[in-house]
Protein backbone atom coordinates (compact mmCIF):
# COMPACT_ATOMS: atom_id res chain seq x y z
CA UNK A 1 0.00 0.00 0.00
CA UNK A 2 1.29 3.34 -1.27
CA UNK A 3 2.11 5.98 1.73
CA UNK A 4 0.86 9.42 1.39
CA UNK A 5 3.79 11.57 1.64
CA UNK A 6 3.74 15.20 1.36
CA UNK A 7 5.41 18.39 2.42
CA UNK A 8 2.67 19.27 4.77
CA UNK A 9 3.60 16.09 6.40
CA UNK A 10 7.50 16.84 6.01
CA UNK A 11 6.83 20.47 7.61
CA UNK A 12 5.21 18.56 10.91
CA UNK A 13 7.94 15.87 10.87
CA UNK A 14 10.45 18.48 10.82
CA UNK A 15 8.97 20.63 13.28
CA UNK A 16 10.38 19.51 16.21
CA UNK A 17 14.14 18.59 15.21
CA UNK A 18 17.14 20.44 14.50
CA UNK A 19 16.72 20.68 10.84
CA UNK A 20 13.34 23.09 11.09
CA UNK A 21 15.20 26.20 10.26
CA UNK A 22 16.44 25.16 7.44
CA UNK A 23 13.75 23.33 6.33
CA UNK A 24 11.40 26.15 6.39
CA UNK A 25 13.56 28.52 4.98
CA UNK A 26 13.02 26.88 1.30
CA UNK A 27 10.19 28.43 -0.56
CA UNK A 28 6.97 26.10 0.15
CA UNK A 29 7.04 25.52 -4.03
CA UNK A 30 10.41 24.27 -3.33
CA UNK A 31 10.06 21.90 -0.84
CA UNK A 32 6.67 20.31 -2.36
CA UNK A 33 8.95 19.92 -5.56
CA UNK A 34 11.64 18.41 -3.39
CA UNK A 35 9.04 15.93 -1.67
CA UNK A 36 8.05 14.83 -5.33
CA UNK A 37 11.61 14.17 -6.33
CA UNK A 38 12.56 12.32 -2.98
CA UNK A 39 10.46 10.39 -3.40
CA UNK A 40 11.11 9.28 -6.47
CA UNK A 41 15.05 8.84 -5.50
CA UNK A 42 13.47 6.15 -2.40
CA UNK A 43 11.14 4.99 -4.43
CA UNK A 44 14.14 3.53 -7.19
CA UNK A 45 16.36 2.99 -4.32
CA UNK A 46 13.95 0.43 -3.04
CA UNK A 47 13.38 -1.03 -6.59
CA UNK A 48 9.69 -1.19 -5.74
CA UNK A 49 7.24 1.84 -5.00
CA UNK A 50 7.61 3.43 -0.98
CA UNK A 51 4.86 1.30 1.26
CA UNK A 52 3.10 1.90 4.05
CA UNK A 53 5.43 1.44 7.09
CA UNK A 54 3.05 -0.33 9.15
CA UNK A 55 2.23 -2.83 6.74
CA UNK A 56 6.34 -3.92 6.73
CA UNK A 57 7.60 -6.53 8.65
CA UNK A 58 10.71 -4.38 9.74
CA UNK A 59 9.99 -2.28 12.64
CA UNK A 60 12.50 0.13 11.31
CA UNK A 61 11.25 1.11 7.80
CA UNK A 62 10.42 4.38 7.64
CA UNK A 63 10.39 5.29 4.28
CA UNK A 64 8.45 8.58 4.81
CA UNK A 65 11.16 9.75 7.08
CA UNK A 66 13.75 8.99 4.28
CA UNK A 67 12.12 10.85 1.93
CA UNK A 68 11.80 13.93 4.17
CA UNK A 69 15.08 13.59 5.00
CA UNK A 70 16.47 13.09 0.87
CA UNK A 71 14.10 16.25 0.19
CA UNK A 72 16.45 18.38 2.46
CA UNK A 73 19.38 17.33 1.35
CA UNK A 74 18.20 17.64 -2.01
CA UNK A 75 17.74 21.30 -1.39
CA UNK A 76 20.44 21.83 0.42
CA UNK A 77 22.71 20.68 -2.30
CA UNK A 78 20.78 22.50 -4.97
CA UNK A 79 21.42 25.33 -6.78
CA UNK A 80 18.97 26.83 -4.96
CA UNK A 81 19.50 29.28 -1.94
CA UNK A 82 17.72 29.31 0.75
CA UNK A 83 15.55 32.40 -0.13
CA UNK A 84 14.71 30.12 -3.99
CA UNK A 85 17.19 32.18 -5.90
CA UNK A 86 19.95 30.52 -7.96
CA UNK A 87 23.34 30.51 -6.74
CA UNK A 88 25.95 32.21 -8.49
Amino acid sequence: MAISITRALADTYFSSRLENDVWKAFPTGLRDKAIVSAKDVITRALGDEVTDETSDSNSNYYPDRAVYHQALFMLINSDHTANGEFSP
